[in-house]
């Protein structure tokens, strides 16, 4: 056994006592993390000593390599994670795996094991299934809008989850101030190459701060909703991986299926049908549990606002790489993505009196990287939904 995961295993030996006064024994089963990753994530058996039998037999140990040499975003991350996964864990009408222990000061996270069954939502999108592929996308949006209404009238219960983890670990710099920065970066890259007109930074630095505070659409956001922070089990899929979590607009996760997945190596289209069908499935769910669902105005408005945060995002992110050799990340390379964020941004801004100001920059912008960049193709559809006849 791996002398480091075995010195995991015994601390969280020692937490277990600490957590649930009675020892437990942790057997290491398998490395499931990468050699060179971040995080160290392990597979366990996990046996109690007394008569604590409401722990799960198998779990998931996940922890900063090196808490203490760990990177300041890293921990903060790690704090983010914490709160996340106990907030989440705790909403009944989620599913979400059961949190054992989360340690921020210590970089440990304990959960249920889900176990591999039906894998997640990339191994349906990468595949070859396109059955199984719509499945999983529905399940994706039905549970992501399930996410965000339980979550609504608990925000404050996060928050309490977030202050305690603070104090054991790293005040997180927040989100909002991340994208803000992130802004005011690409505007003045865009500065480097014409002039911008008079309202489009302040436009765009708006539109971000709107997405970031108490409005319509305000609850916990997953901010990372990848198709691999899923685990699909029956019918059912489980969000995990909480590192990017935060209070915010709904629609900054809902547009992910159009962005398409800004922060994920599985960046590829989806079909228009499907796409459809999902914003439809998803804005459906949420209108149960929250009315601003149903102002299709109010909704559409929102989702611009939650595709301006991903544009600055994604350039303060694929933007080094790009500018380099813009090697391949996943299905599609850095220029691809950047050029696919522009696009989408001008297509969906483009409906909306209060958001003319963005078009003549971004078309420019759209046309200069076109220009800069001729070899980098649309994104492309996922491998699932190639096969298929009909319109992508």
């Amino acid at each position: 056994m791996d002398e480091g995961a075995r010195r995991v295993a015994d601390e969280v030996e020692r937490l277990l006592v600490t957590r649930y006064a009675e020892a437990g024994r942790v057997t290491v089963r398998e490395m499931i993390s990468e050699p060179d990753g971040r995080h160290l994530v392990l597979r366990c058996a996990l046996e109690m000593a007394g008569d604590n039998s409401s722990l799960p037999d198998s779990i998931i140990v996940k922890r900063l390599r090196e808490p203490a040499q760990s990177s300041l975003e890293e921990r903060r991350g790690f704090v983010r994670e914490c709160a996340g996964a106990e907030f989440v864990g705790s909403l009944a009408a989620v599913p979400a795996p059961r949190i054992v222990l989360a340690d921020a000061a210590t970089g440990l996270l304990v959960a249920e094991d889900l176990g591999t069954g039906r894998g997640n939502l990339a191994d349906a999108l990468l595949g070859d299934d396109p059955e199984r592929a719509e499945a999983a996308l529905t399940a994706y949006a039905t549970s992501l809008a399930l996410l965000h209404t339980a979550a609504r009238p608990r925000v404050d219960r996060y928050e309490q989850w977030l202050a305690r983890h603070t104090e054991l670990g790293h005040l997180p710099a927040t989100i909002e101030t991340e994208a803000l920065q992130h802004t005011a970066e690409f505007c003045a890259w865009l500065r480097t190459f014409f002039e911008l007109p008079s309202g489009f930074e302040s436009t765009l630095t708006e539109m971000v701060v709107r997405v970031h505070r108490p409005g319509p659409f305000y609850t916990f956001v997953h901010g990372d909703a990848c198709p691999d922070n899923t685990v699909l089990r029956g019918e059912k899929l489980f969000w995990i991986d909480f590192e990017l979590g935060h209070l915010g607009s709904a629609l900054i996760d809902a547009v992910y299926l159009r962005a398409p997945f800004p922060s994920c190596w599985c960046c590829g289209r989806l079909p228009e049908a499907t796409l459809t069908r999902l914003e439809r499935c998803y804005r459906e769910e949420l209108s149960r549990r929250c009315s601003a669902g149903r102002d299709a105005a109010l909704f559409e408005a929102g989702m611009v606002e939650a595709s301006a945060h991903w544009l600055v995002r994604r350039f303060a992110w694929f933007l080094p790489g790009a500018l380099d050799d813009d090697k391949p990340l996943g299905l599609c390379g850095r220029r691809s993505r950047l050029l696919g964020a522009v696009g989408e941004l001008a297509a969906r801004a483009r409906d909306f009196v209060a958001y003319r100001s963005l078009l003549t920059p971004l078309d420019r912008l759209a046309e200069l990287l076109g220009q800069r960049w001729p070899e980098a193709a649309e994104i492309p559809l996922f491998p699932a939904f190639r096969g298929r006849s009909g319109p992508s």
